[in-house]
């Protein structure tokens, strides 16, 4: 009878755990700064017609394996198409973006990872609003921000996902820019970005699946198990599965 209840006991935390990182993965989809709603939703006065709506569902999956290369550092996760899940599925942890699924089978996906040399994500410096592509050089630990060479860039500053594109929803958290000294002899600069995710501490990962919906209608909700903000034209709506 011990030993069963051992067994329980363990289950329960295995469940609890399991919906803290929940939380904590719904936590950091909402992690835009307050500054940065302040100005989004100042021009949301200004605009017409139909809104867009977007609703997102997160789906945990544990990491079955890693596979580093000199081209790229990708992951194995142990769910599939038959979860729901599809090829260039947005993948997150609790602090920021992952990547993406680039392949999807019945019951496994792999993900590429930020680290490969193929990752193009449009970002955006929360500080002075200025959009450049963040791309990982096959160097380093740190993801490189390409940005105009004129652009007040700051150590500490965050750096988001601007939605364009199609893939990556606007607002995830990529990292923050690195320390300079940021060399302004070319056209563009190119700034260090220290990822918000270690892809070193993780044993699970969320895939973000979901369809975009087009509504003239608006709704408000409570947080109960959802998390609905406004960004600029987009309303984005995460419900647990």
């Amino acid at each position: 009878m011990k030993i069963v209840s051992v067994f329980r006991e363990y289950k329960n935390l295995r469940e609890e755990n399991e919906k803290l990182r929940k939380q904590l993965a719904y936590m950091v989809l909402n992690r835009i700064t307050y500054e940065e709603l302040i100005r989004e939703n100042e021009n949301l006065n200004k605009l017409l017609g139909f809104r867009q709506y977007s609703s997102f569902k997160l789906i945990p999956a544990e990491i079955l394996s890693r596979t580093e290369d000199y081209a790229n550092f990708s992951l194995t996760i142990g769910k599939g198409y038959r979860d729901g899940l599809y090829r260039n599925s947005v993948v997150i942890g609790v602090n920021g973006i992952v990547g993406k699924l680039t392949k999807v089978m019945s019951n496994y996906s792999v993900v590429q990872t930020y680290y490969d040399l193929n990752f193009r994500i449009s970002a955006m410096d929360l500080r002075t609003n200025q959009i450049g592509i963040v791309s990982w050089d096959g160097r380093g630990k740190t993801l490189t921000f390409q940005v105009s060479a004129d652009v007040d860039i700051a150590e500490g500053s965050r750096v988001i996902s601007t939605g364009i594109g199609g893939i990556y929803p606007r607002g995830l958290d990529i990292g923050v820019v690195g320390p300079g000294p940021y060399d302004r002899s070319t056209m563009f600069l190119k700034v260090p970005v220290i990822p918000s995710q270690s892809l070193s501490a993780m044993d699970n990962v969320f895939v973000i699946s979901g369809e975009m919906v087009e509504s003239d209608s608006l709704e408000i909700s409570e947080f109960q198990g959802e998390l609905i903000f406004d960004i600029s034209d987009w309303r984005i709506r995460f419900t647990v599965e």
